[in-house]
């Protein structure tokens, strides 16, 4: 499927259109559930790929360096948006990406 665009539904589920299904009026609706979990499993694929294919010329030293940090801030704000995500509206969001993206 070749994906046109992609927003948010009225029910809070993520829509994908295709070109097609773009020109005929048609959607598929996925929760936005499934959508986070879609990308968490492609993004750690991913990253499993890259470490298989440079683990032999990584520098140890600065992975642990670089690494350690990463992993830290990535709890950090899972525990960050735990707490404070479900007070952010959609509004919110489109304000500060209106505004970061402002030339």
């Amino acid at each position: 499927m070749c994906i046109r665009a992609a927003d948010f539904g009225p029910d809070h589920s993520f829509e994908f259109r295709s070109w097609h299904d773009f020109n005929a009026g048609h959607c598929a609706h996925f929760p936005v559930e499934v959508e986070v979990s879609t990308t968490a499993v492609v993004h750690s694929a991913n990253n499993t790929f890259k470490i298989l294919v440079v683990e032999k010329n990584a520098d140890r030293s600065l992975v642990i360096k670089f690494g350690t940090p990463a992993i830290i801030a990535a709890f950090a704000g899972d525990l960050l948006g735990k707490r404070f995500l479900h007070k952010i509206t959609m509004k919110t969001v489109q304000t500060l990406t209106g505004m970061l993206l402002r030339p």
